[in-house]
């Protein structure tokens, strides 16, 4: 009987996703590709359509956040405490702090592909 022998793939995603959490928003390696020679980014929220965006910028501006990078980890990543409790992006997104029997519906983090916007020059993603 002839057997194959499955090799699972090792790379990374191959499409931009940001990984969402109670106080951050996380950029997988491909996701960075637009932030390259950025260190700073402006957090933008569509409450009616419920989106997110992530706007480059070079230098700190008032409302920027820095990004932080983790170039062994392949992510970046953006604290993002304030700016979830303001839109409550947690009551939106459902999360748990452990796997108890009564939050297995819940979740510690979610992932979202995101693409970019021209017109706004950010990378938006819909909650």
């Amino acid at each position: 009987m002839p057997f194959e022998k499955f090799s699972p793939p090792r790379k990374g995603p191959d499409r931009p996703i940001v990984t969402v959490t109670r106080n951050r928003l996380q950029l997988n390696k491909k996701c960075q590709e637009y932030f390259e020679g950025h260190n700073f980014v402006e957090l933008y929220y569509d409450r009616k359509n419920k989106i997110i965006g992530i706007k480059p910028q070079k230098k700190e501006t008032k409302n920027s956040i820095k990004i932080n990078l983790y170039p062994k980890r392949g992510i970046a990543v953006i604290a993002a405490t304030h700016f979830m409790k303001e839109y409550k992006i947690e009551s939106i997104l459902i999360f748990v702090a452990d796997d108890t029997e009564s939050n297995k519906k819940g979740r510690k983090s979610h992932q979202f592909v995101v693409d970019w916007n021209d017109m706004h020059k950010m990378i938006i993603f819909k909650l």
